[in-house]
């Protein structure tokens, strides 16, 4: 093990962001049984040494103290003992202990155990799939310093504050202090299906909580993000050519993402409904019916009926606040972008 400053260590780090821990450098000599930990990097320089293996917390650190570091072993899955079948009690020789089918099943099932072992999980949920695309991504964060924390939770869903009527959030990212566990919570919105839009949003949130939202989209955030191959206004990012690039290539790894588009104003383009002929001496007034409403979207609210809606720009654009107005029906195909490429969102 080898003396070093945790801005040195995190690169021996795994995908997993372990590595082994041999105490302070103020020691002669390190543990003579080193700790496998992960480092978590907190606002003012402080950092924290977890256990991998319990959670627990190992030692408080400053960014400038020294420590015995080395790489962590890969580690080695349990050794699997199976059960001996009892031979059968003086069964007689022209009866078989087993049927012809579990017999086979028998001799060549511990072979067959083994082979299923190596193949890995099958993604079948939404969230597996982005858990999958989130270790696949944990390299790109180690080599810039900035390691994802070994737990993550993230999941589909509408973030805090979307409920105002067309209000797009495409991701959300939370930091440990608001939750109990202690853990970084992700929503990514459930209205995009794109993979490279979907991951792309995925690394922006990572570098939030990676970051634990200190600084905000300034910053550590716009100099990692930007490292990462993230483009446009911090507050809005999409994926640069090389960036969008390498997504695609995770996606074709993972495989199709198990999720569909959720509208929560309704799809952005309807058919009008086919006219019902009336059936002969039917003399009802050919206006009846009109002004009848669709099924709701949702058990929710109804959402609100055609009116003006604002429409701004952030303050800190180049276009100072943009403000145009405009009505439901066209901010549910999205919202528009000012004159210098930003975002706009509704107005409070």
């Amino acid at each position: 093990m080898e003396k070093m400053k945790p801005a040195q260590a995190v690169k021996l780090a795994t995908k997993k962001g372990e590595l082994m821990w041999g105490g302070r450098g103020s020691r002669k000599s390190p543990l003579k049984a080193p700790v496998r930990v992960t480092l978590e990097f907190l606002p003012r320089g402080v950092i924290m040494v977890i256990d991998a293996e319990t959670g627990e917390q190992v030692d408080k650190i400053r960014t400038g103290t020294e420590f015995f570091a080395a790489k962590a072993p890969r580690r080695k899955p349990a050794p699997k003992v199976e059960p001996k079948p009892e031979a059968p009690a003086e069964a007689p020789q022209e009866e078989s202990f087993f049927a012809p089918e579990e017999a086979e099943a028998y001799l060549i099932g511990e072979k067959k155990a083994d082979q299923d072992e190596e193949k890995p999980a099958p993604v079948t949920t939404r969230e597996q799939w982005l858990h999958a695309a989130i270790n696949l991504l944990r390299p790109d964060f180690v080599a810039l310093g900035l390691p994802i924390p070994a737990r993550v939770q993230i999941s589909v869903g509408f973030g805090y504050g979307a409920k105002a009527e067309s209000k797009k959030i495409l991701g959300e990212c939370w930091s440990k202090s608001a939750t109990v566990d202690r853990v970084n919570h992700i929503f990514i919105s459930p209205e995009i299906t794109d993979v490279v839009d979907v991951l792309a949003t995925v690394v922006h949130e990572l570098v939030h909580a990676a970051d634990d939202n200190v600084n905000g989209h300034k910053g550590r955030f716009a100099k990692v993000a930007k490292a990462l191959g993230l483009t446009g206004q911090m507050t809005a990012t999409y994926a640069g050519p090389e960036l969008a690039k390498k997504l695609r290539s995770i996606a074709e790894q993972l495989g199709a993402y198990p999720h569909s588009a959720l509208y929560p104003m309704g799809a952005p383009i309807s058919l009008p409904k086919p006219k019902e002929e009336a059936p002969e001496g039917d003399d009802r007034d050919e206006t009846e019916g009109e002004g009848e409403t669709e099924a709701p979207v949702s058990s929710g609210p109804k959402k609100q009926g055609t009116r003006m809606l604002k429409v701004v720009c952030s303050e800190d654009c180049e276009c100072g606040g943009y403000t145009v107005r405009t009505t439901q029906k066209w901010l549910a195909m999205g919202t528009p972008r000012c004159p210098f490429g930003g975002e706009m969102e509704i107005a409070a």
